[in-house]
């Protein structure tokens, strides 16, 4: 009968998790809107504006970003409603804001195609903000 309550008692204490076990993400509460791109002298930009309210992070504690990019040909293109699946991604450091302006450029794009790009800020301690709206940029020819 002791075996059987302690039995029971171990499993209740269980969460059922089958995954590894990780650390909650520090949650940055900047996120970049009103994204638009721009072409200038064969390189990439994308700027926008960065909202959120300034609590326990600052504006001056975003160190960088984090770029999620999806790359199609000009003759297969998705659908404006498809669903994109943001599997690359590179770490931009640095500068990347002034005040509430956002801007970075994207050095890797050269080739050409149809790129879709998501944006979320880093900040200091590992924080990271939510997903940026989506935003389109056509390359017409290799840069």
């Amino acid at each position: 009968m002791r075996k059987l309550i302690f039995i029971i008692l171990i499993f209740s204490l269980c969460c059922g998790k089958k995954g590894r076990l990780t650390l909650p993400e520090k949650r940055l509460p900047f996120r970049v809107c009103f994204m638009e791109s721009e072409i200038r002298y064969g390189r990439v930009f994308i700027k926008g504006k960065i909202v959120g309210k300034e609590e326990r992070f600052k504006l001056s504690d975003i160190i960088g970003c984090r770029v999620y990019y999806e790359k199609y040909s000009f003759e297969n293109p998705p659908c404006v409603l498809c669903p994109k699946y943001y599997i690359k991604f590179k770490e931009v450091k640095g500068k990347v804001s002034e005040g509430r302006l956002f801007m970075c450029e994207l050095p890797w794009i050269k080739k050409r195609g149809i790129y879709y790009i998501k944006v979320r800020l880093l900040g200091k301690g590992n924080a990271i903000g939510p997903d940026s709206e989506e935003v389109r940029i056509e390359i017409p020819y290799d840069l």
